[in-house]
């Protein structure tokens, strides 16, 4: 468990799931959904909800976030937090990433993923 952990936290960018997913795998597939999904809505705004480490996953890619640096430069949103980017002529911008003061406004004090 322990090296589990420290690998998750660690070497999040070059992670693989035991008996399961690479991380790069897992947010290439939710990148090509994302792209559909904001082809199909130009003009709109749209949201998205997943998890933590596939919006971790994904910002690295958008940002240019080299796979072996995603640990230390991009840290894990927290939960209940948006981010915002805009798409533009089939390029992702990142603007805004793991906002969460609406969660302050209304009493709640921010819980981070562990």
């Amino acid at each position: 468990r322990e090296v589990f952990e420290d690998d998750w936290h660690g070497n999040f960018g070059t992670f693989t799931f035991p008996g399961g997913e690479f991380i790069q795998d897992g947010a290439e597939r939710f990148y090509n959904c994302v792209i559909d999904i904001a082809q199909d809505n130009i003009g709109k705004t749209i949201i998205i909800a997943a998890h933590a480490a596939v919006i971790r996953a994904f910002w690295a890619m958008i940002s240019n976030v080299a796979w072996t640096d995603v640990a230390a430069q991009i840290p894990f949103p927290t939960n209940a937090s948006y981010s915002v980017l805009s798409y533009n002529f089939g390029k992702f911008t990142p603007i805004q990433y793991s906002r969460d003061e609406h969660l302050s406004e209304v009493g709640i004090t921010k819980v981070n993923l562990i």
